[in-house]
């Protein structure tokens, strides 16, 4: 069994990665935008890049950064109402309304029962890529809790949690998105941010050991494992 301690260095790792990403994928804002241009947020991405021992091979260094408002024209482009490259995981499901419900309802449940209310004031959908990668982010750093304090048995579940929304949710419509992402974007940063995060699910589905072949023909809305129940995880902390 692999020392507590490493695993959790791991995990913090993983959940610092899909949190920048994220952040690379809200609108910018001048926040932001300070650290993308004093490369305060490529240098911790590469940092926790290299804690995971990642060999993808997108240089990050390559990434030309524009002005503030290029970079929020470019994002209203790819991320509003009629994106050639829709941001929303029901665009890559089946076109039924029933479907699509489901699968909303399906991501919303994960959601729950991990104690994340869903507001109705919520500035972006559930099944959104940066709301996605959040929750992602956010079962990283449950695992890590966990290992941290000592209870394999929460951070088991948690790690299944990860297996299962990467599986029936991010992995299968999110690679394609990544992609097309990539083909579509104006600007080298969205271009580069692309075509890495399709790096970075490959990466992922080895870290968590899942064959991406074997979601290749399927959408979220389609796969048959149920999501995780409230009673799963409600003891976890």
């Amino acid at each position: 069994m692999e020392n507590s301690d490493y695993l959790a260095s791991r995990q913090q790792a993983r959940c610092r990665i899909y949190a920048l990403i994220a952040a690379a994928f809200s609108y910018p804002e001048v926040e932001f935008y300070q650290r993308l241009s004093t490369q305060q947020f490529l240098s911790e991405l590469e940092s926790n890049l290299k804690a995971l021992h990642y060999g993808g091979q997108i240089q990050l260094s390559e990434w030309a950064i524009p002005s503030l408002e290029e970079l929020q024209e470019e994002y209203i482009r790819l991320f509003s109402a009629g994106s050639p490259c829709p941001a929303y995981q029901t665009e890559y499901a089946s076109p039924h309304i029933f479907s699509k419900t489901q699968t909303l309802a399906d991501i919303s449940g994960f959601y729950q029962a991990f104690g994340l209310e869903v507001g109705s004031k919520q500035r972006e959908r559930v099944d959104f890529i940066g709301t996605e990668l959040e929750f992602m982010s956010y079962l990283c750093f449950k695992a890590a809790y966990a290992l941290s304090n000592g209870h394999r048995d929460n951070f088991k579940i948690v790690l299944d949690a990860q297996k299962k929304f990467f599986r029936q949710h991010l992995a299968p419509w999110g690679r394609l998105y990544s992609r097309q992402m990539a083909e579509q974007a104006r600007l080298l940063l969205y271009s580069v941010l692309g075509n890495f995060l399709s790096s970075y699910f490959q990466f992922e589905a080895e870290f968590l050991e899942i064959r991406l072949e074997e979601l290749s023909n399927l959408s979220a809305a389609h796969v048959s494992e149920p999501p995780l129940s409230e009673t799963d995880c409600s003891s976890c902390f």
